[in-house]
């Protein structure tokens, strides 16, 4: 489990790190389309239970009110089967102009699908990195409470990239 979690770490720095020596500065991602579009992997965790990670992400900016995004993900755990969930988030993006990055947070419902189905709830931290003016990769924490016959809590950590179009 260190080691997954040391592995995920190093490849976002490793990104971040080269991301910042390609330009020497921040770029700041400058779409005029509200629309993105990504993909992800990372790992959950809970009792006697760890996976990893492959996700998909679409996502609609400043969807009702000034940076509160619309979310929507597919991810598919790669142990336990054909477990997979699908999750409608509402993410809030900090306005933080003095920080290189832009920190988000926020959640919503889930259905986890597998040998049961489960409801849970997706709950999001982490922060956006622009690494070109359409692309951004991006690190972050979760936390699903899954209620039903699971009913356990997963917690995880995840990178990936998006890209407005």
């Amino acid at each position: 489990m260190k080691t997954k979690l040391v592995s995920l770490l190093a490849s976002l720095l490793l990104l971040l790190g080269t991301a910042s020596a390609q330009d020497g500065g921040v770029v700041v991602v400058e779409s005029d389309s509200p629309y993105y579009a990504g993909a992800s992997f990372g790992f959950v965790s809970a009792s006697g239970f760890s996976s990893l990670t492959l996700a998909g992400h679409f996502g609609l900016r400043d969807l009702l009110l000034e940076d509160l995004d619309l979310r929507l993900d597919a991810t598919v755990l790669t142990r336990g089967g054909n477990s997979f969930s699908l999750g409608a988030l509402a993410l809030y993006n900090l306005d933080l102009s003095s920080l290189p990055v832009d920190i988000y947070f926020g959640g919503g419902p889930e259905l986890f699908f597998g040998s049961n189905t489960a409801f849970g709830i997706g709950l999001r931290g982490g922060a956006d990195y622009a690494i070109s003016q359409r692309a951004t990769a991006f690190g972050e924490f979760r936390v699903d409470p899954v209620f039903g016959n699971a009913n356990t809590t997963l917690f995880g950590l995840g990178a990936g990239i998006k890209f407005s179009f």
